[in-house]
């Protein structure tokens, strides 16, 4: 069942201004969250294929200090903040869908920091797997 839900934008607006012709809500059948599904081409989780960011949104793809790949987004899309027990500066994303741990917030930056073994990329890219 998929509806547009113009009444549940409000709830979202502190995370991003989404526009209506780029994306539909629709309610998860067994919670409380709404999944947002994305159109044209976006990066999914890994594990669930939930709709997570637009390849618009990426500011950068770089290497960590340990050899990951990470991609950092200005806004995600169906995912949760979660604190870290000694760390105020950074928050844990987690996927919506399947509450895996896709990457990290920068509180003071702003900025969303996503693993790229933890996406799949658009059909027809470079980052598709």
């Amino acid at each position: 069942m998929i509806v547009l839900l113009s009444s549940l934008l409000p709830c979202f607006s502190y995370r991003f201004k989404p526009s209506l012709d780029s994306i539909t809500i629709r309610l998860v059948e067994m919670g409380r969250m709404f999944e947002i599904e994305l159109e044209g081409p976006f990066y999914t989780c890994i594990k669930c294929h939930t709709h997570l960011g637009l390849p618009n949104d990426i500011i950068s793809k770089e290497i960590d200090q340990f050899g990951r790949y990470e991609y950092e987004f200005t806004r995600l899309f169906n995912t949760f903040l979660g604190e870290r027990p000694f760390n105020s500066a950074v928050k844990d994303i987690f996927c919506v869908g399947c509450s895996n741990i896709i990457g990290i917030y920068g509180v003071t930056g702003g900025s969303y920091w996503v693993l790229r073994n933890e996406l799949h990329g658009p059909e027809g890219s470079d980052d598709e797997v």
